[in-house]
């Protein structure tokens, strides 16, 4: 390499890492946007067990959730089966033979809440931070 090329290099890797940085924050808003667009237009849907010998949840996560097959019957559509992710009250109100009414997004119904409840807040702080880095990045542009 050139002894040039170095020296650009250096000068410009604090401003490379602002911008990678800011850039990234400003993904992570965008997706998060696109995310709560999918959850508002979920599909309502009523939630079973799949079978009725199943007497536990597949598998426990370290957060406490568990996930297990179920049942699920759209308002308008055919019933399938697929394995979610729910709380403890939920598996165990599931598994006594209970429904619960969720929705779901369309392509991934992994990706659902319980009917009723708010969506996540958003990640405002995303934007913030993006906003932040990308101003010292700007100011970095002006500095010599």
């Amino acid at each position: 390499m050139s002894n040039d090329f170095r020296t650009l290099y250096r000068r410009n890797r604090l401003r490379a890492i602002l911008l990678f940085m800011a850039l990234g924050c400003l993904v992570g808003f965008i997706a998060d946007v696109v995310d709560r667009h999918a959850l508002t237009g979920g599909i309502p849907a009523t939630v079973t067990r799949a079978s009725q010998y199943t007497t536990q949840a597949n598998q426990w996560f370290a957060s406490g959730d568990g996930q297990l097959d179920v049942r699920i019957t759209p308002d308008s559509g055919t019933a399938f089966v697929y394995p979610l992710v729910f709380s403890p009250r939920d598996i165990e109100h599931l598994l006594a033979d209970g429904s619960i009414r969720i929705k779901y997004v369309a392509d991934r119904p992994a990706r659902h809440w319980r009917d009723g409840e708010p969506l996540p807040p958003m990640d405002w702080y995303l934007l913030v931070l993006a906003g932040l880095l990308g101003g010292v990045f700007v100011l970095s542009l002006r500095a010599r």
